[in-house]
């Protein structure tokens, strides 16, 4: 399952026909320079109340089976936890999923073979150096002339924070280390690739030549000493 079609596309595609304008899909994920950190997904609908047999109720159970609790943990690998909790209140529903992991690398793998909606999060770091992306491949011309007509307003939202410095991103807002994309459905799923990099420390080169300013001016410094001192015992 390598693309989002396969995923959170067809989820969304679907819940377009069925419930416009009605869901809000909200992803937040942190890694530091270890490769550790967390991922979260807050996913809200509409509560079930359509007659059964319905568009409506095929789109609601389809979402439950993407968005519910064993789907968020079934085979999950050593080094990474799920916290996930379901709630109504004012007619909607809301899925709340908390992810730890000691490495990005193995919640990404799972993500890929699980159909999870991190499928197509992709995180390498060399030395100092860590980048972000994601590939949100088009659906097919009839799902989306679909998606604009029924649901132009629809809300996904994408958070990724890094160690060290946000150098380079094409998201539209930053948040200190954090890189922040909000999408319309038409507009996300119609292909687009996301992508931030961060970097952390000083190259040892630039260590380098700081060590060698330090020493200098330390030179420097204890040349004057003796020069004044000796100026000193000439007068007396």
């Amino acid at each position: 399952m390598n693309d989002c079609r396969d995923s959170l596309g067809i989820v969304v595609c679907l819940l377009a026909a069925a419930l416009p304008g009605c869901f809000r899909y909200e992803e937040t994920i942190e890694v530091d320079q270890n490769g550790a950190g967390t991922a979260a997904i807050v996913f809200s609908r509409p509560a079930a109340g359509t007659p059964q047999g319905t568009a409506e109720d095929a789109v609601i159970a389809l979402s439950d089976a993407h968005f519910n609790a064993e789907a968020m943990k079934k085979g999950l690998p050593e080094g990474v936890t799920c916290a996930y909790t379901k709630s109504e209140a004012g007619g909607r529903v809301q899925v709340d999923v908390r992810y730890k992991f000691d490495s990005i690398h193995k919640l990404v793998a799972w993500a890929i073979s699980s159909n999870s909606p991190f499928t197509n999060v992709s995180v390498a770091s060399q030395g100092r150096l860590l980048e972000y992306s994601r590939t949100f491949r088009p659906l097919d011309p009839e799902q989306l002339s679909t998606l604009r007509a029924v649901l132009p307003n629809g809300e996904l939202v994408f958070r990724f924070t890094g160690p060290g410095e946000l150098r380079q991103t094409d998201a539209a807002r930053r948040e200190g280390r954090t890189a922040v994309w909000q999408f319309t459905a038409p507009e996300l799923l119609s292909g687009r690739t996301i992508q931030a990099q961060y970097a952390w420390g000083l190259p040892w080169p630039l260590c380098l030549l700081g060590g060698a300013a330090v020493v200098l001016m330390a030179g420097l410094v204890v040349a004057l000493w003796r020069r004044g001192r000796a100026g000193g015992q000439l007068r007396s």
